[in-house]
């Protein structure tokens, strides 16, 4: 069996974060910086936790809230890099946000321990040594940035996302602690967990899935599609929101040891030239890519589809396939109604130019399709989605 990697020791609500405080001063990691999102960081849970590590002897040698336009680049993340190093040494830094503080406090670990600009460890495993280890507080149930080793970054003079990866980028720990989470804007948290059915999706239908990415995903997959319309619903139910972060992490443990695919490959140009936020610019092509690969044979979603429909578990795997397909289609029809739809409609020339870009950019994604998906696939899904 192909192997399957997992780095990051993951702690779980206010007793997985008293936890992990006592695993730092274990191992004298004292001294921490914090970068915490600029929406967050007044609400109180966010403020209680930083009142936590003050109240037991760390040393919070800075609290910064970068601004971060749109999303992190290369160039911010040098510039936030350089202003950390005024404050002196830190043993750990703990970022609180979503995906794009996440990453970027990744960046930031790596870079205090790698000489150079952050464009030059664009790519995998350059960095030479590990950086400063990183705690991740994820503040929205999506990304799975507190378990991979990818700090997504844009390139902004090439006009391409891409990061710095590998070995000495996965964070040290995580805390999943669903009350930080209930403030997320709604339109926000709905983008993030079609994004994480974007990882887990994907972990099971990739070419280069494995048995057990393609078992995280699953898992991943009846959490999720389970749960997003009744987080929409009740929005402060924490017990929603528990269940969200766990298949934001199970999918982001299985998009790690997977491959991508169409919904995530069109999202980075669709994301850099077109603004629209990460997790909509994959989400809002799943429904065109589950019925098309399922059309032509592909019956990876079955178990994901027995599992959430047990009276129909039975079934065989084409018509267990196909009500996956009929029953994401609703649900993703009732969230969609708290987006607005026009964010993401495009003109004929952004369509033609978003195509270029994928081929160009992204064409390992399509490649890695359980079934063909070419440019005449590619732009019958941008028409129909964006037009």
């Amino acid at each position: 069996m192909p192997s399957f990697r997992l780095t990051t020791h993951v702690f779980f609500g206010s007793s997985g974060h008293a936890e992990l405080r006592a695993r730092l001063r274990e191992q004298r990691l004292l001294r921490i910086g914090i970068l915490i999102d600029r929406g967050v960081a007044g609400i109180a849970p966010a403020r209680q936790l930083i009142a936590d590590f003050s109240r037991e002897g760390f040393a919070n040698q800075f609290v910064e809230a970068p601004l971060i336009p749109f999303e992190p680049t290369y160039d911010l993340l040098d510039s936030v890099t350089e202003s950390v190093r005024h404050y002196g040494d830190v043993d750990a830094i703990v970022a609180i946000g979503g995906g794009s503080v996440l990453d970027l406090a990744k960046g930031v670990g790596a870079l205090l321990r790698n000489d150079g600009p952050a464009i030059s460890y664009r790519g995998m495993d350059l960095l030479q040594r590990p950086g400063v280890p990183v705690v991740c507080y994820p503040t929205t149930a999506g990304t799975g940035s507190e378990v991979t080793h990818t700090a997504s970054l844009i390139d902004a003079a090439a006009g391409r996302k891409l990061g710095i990866n590998g070995r000495h980028v996965s964070p040290f720990a995580a805390v999943l602690m669903p009350e930080l989470t209930v403030s997320c804007p709604m339109p926000i948290a709905i983008g993030a967990g079609l994004d994480a059915v974007v990882h887990a999706s994907e972990a099971i239908s990739a070419k280069s899935a494995t048995e057990l990415s393609s078992w995280f995903g699953t898992e991943a997959l009846v959490l999720l599609i389970g749960s997003l319309q009744r987080m929409v619903e009740r929005p402060d139910d924490l017990e929603v929101r528990h269940t969200m972060l766990m298949g934001s992490y199970l999918a982001g443990a299985a998009m790690l040891n997977a491959g991508g695919g169409p919904a995530s490959g069109v999202s980075y140009p669709l994301g850099v030239w077109e603004k629209v936020p990460h997790g909509l610019a994959g989400g809002i092509f799943l429904p065109f890519v589950f019925r098309y690969n399922v059309s032509r044979g592909f019956t990876g979603f079955a178990r994901a589809a027995a599992a959430l429909m047990p009276q129909h578990a039975s079934e065989s795997a084409e018509s267990l396939s196909y009500r996956f397909v009929e029953l994401f289609d609703n649900m993703f029809a009732y969230v969609s109604r708290g987006l607005d739809a026009a964010q993401w409609r495009r003109g004929e020339q952004a369509r033609r130019d978003l195509i270029q870009r994928t081929l160009e950019q992204r064409i390992e994604n399509l490649r890695l399709n359980p079934v063909e998906f070419g440019e005449q696939a590619l732009t019958e899904m941008v028409e129909k989605v964006l037009a």
